[in-house]
């Protein structure tokens, strides 16, 4: 799975790279070019599943970068902030001119709070500006905060249990009383099956289903739920959509399922195929999270070249623009941030230490 880097994980940043890449053609071929029924509209109906991959990745990546590392709360908290929000931020203002008058305010989605409030009941916020695609920050923002302090304060045979408690509790809560803080507590379970996977690989083990058993536990348990809620409303006659609550929840655990068995039973030639089909969008891992946030505002919902070019042209030029300027943001801009923030960082804490010793 190593690539010629240092640590670099292809088949992850293929992964990654094809998500992103996935989420953003089907947005553009579903809403932009009307596509109705035959294939390409089934082609580009997992887009939900998509963000179900980023985020068992986004656990993995999270503990993979942190787990042999001596990091305080204060760098990590730091080093979080600083991929997460200088391109969100310039997301949210890219979505404003677009933004509803009856929409959240831009602060509900700054503290990360904002949902998929067209599909789950319990949303607090929508996301700004009408760009979808954002609801997911909110759930891998509180996932990362979550993370820390159970890693470094809880004995590992005790952290994924607890997690699985956390969840299920919040289950039972949601379904009683739908609300967003369950929602995220809901969901972090499928985000530390990535952890576990993570563990797995760093201590030099393949993942088996035997050894993932808690983490399948974990996934079974909430989508044997969701499985059995869509049934019920089924046979009462309650109208069901894939997009909406509980058939939306029910894809969530259910492809987070899938995945996790793909990972604990790919060996050989298997796994052989999946590095030759994923690999080559390891090329677009460097921009895949700009690419993601920006893709709603700078193509779908774009209007600001319709009096020079329209139709599939516009899309091109839009498609063209927005590429360069994920790369534009995420290499050169995002690396002088990062550079910036951590030399402040590092600073602050040197200060830190001297005035402890003196």
């Amino acid at each position: 799975m190593r690539g010629k880097g240092p640590g670099r994980l292809i088949l992850l940043e293929g992964l990654r790279g094809f998500a992103a890449i996935y989420v953003f053609i089907g947005h553009v071929a579903l809403q932009m070019l009307n596509a109705r029924g035959g294939k390409v509209t089934f082609l580009f109906q997992f887009g939900q599943e998509a963000v179900m991959l980023f985020f068992l990745l986004s656990g993995f990546v999270i503990y993979y970068s942190v787990a042999n590392r001596h990091m305080t709360f204060g760098e990590y908290f730091t080093r979080r902030a600083v991929r997460i929000y200088p391109l969100y931020i310039l997301a949210l203002l890219a979505s404003a001119p677009h933004q509803p008058p009856n929409g959240p305010p831009m602060w509900s989605n700054l503290l990360m709070l904002q949902d998929f409030g067209e599909g789950k009941p319990g949303v607090w916020f929508t996301t700004f500006g009408r760009d979808s695609a954002l609801w997911s920050l909110s759930y891998e923002w509180w996932f990362y905060m979550m993370f820390f302090p159970i890693h470094r304060l809880v004995k590992v045979p005790k952290q994924q249990p607890l997690v699985m408690s956390i969840s299920i509790v919040n289950l039972v809560i949601y379904a009683l009383a739908p609300n967003q803080i369950s929602l995220f507590l809901m969901y972090f379970t499928i985000w530390w099956v990535g952890v576990e996977l993570a563990r797995s690989f760093t201590e030099g083990r393949l993942p088996t289903l035997a050894e993932q058993s808690r983490s399948i536990l974990a996934l079974a348990i909430p989508a044997a739920f969701f499985l059995t809620w869509v049934l019920v409303d089924h046979h009462r006659g309650v109208h069901l959509s894939l997009g909406i609550h509980p058939v939306l929840e029910l894809r969530h655990f259910g492809s987070a399922l899938i995945f996790l068995g793909v990972a604990c039973t790919a060996r050989g030639n298997s796994l052989g195929a999946l590095k030759a089909v994923f690999h080559p969008f390891a090329i677009l891992a460097p921009i895949s999270y700009s690419l993601y946030v920006f893709h709603m505002p700078l193509v779908v919902d774009a209007s600001y070249l319709s009096s020079v070019v329209s139709g599939k042209l516009a899309i091109l030029c839009y498609t063209v623009i927005l590429f360069g300027l994920c790369y534009l943001l995420e290499v050169p801009f995002q690396s002088m941030i990062n550079s910036l923030a951590l030399s402040h960082w590092r600073s602050l804490r040197n200060r830190s230490d001297d005035t402890r010793s003196s």
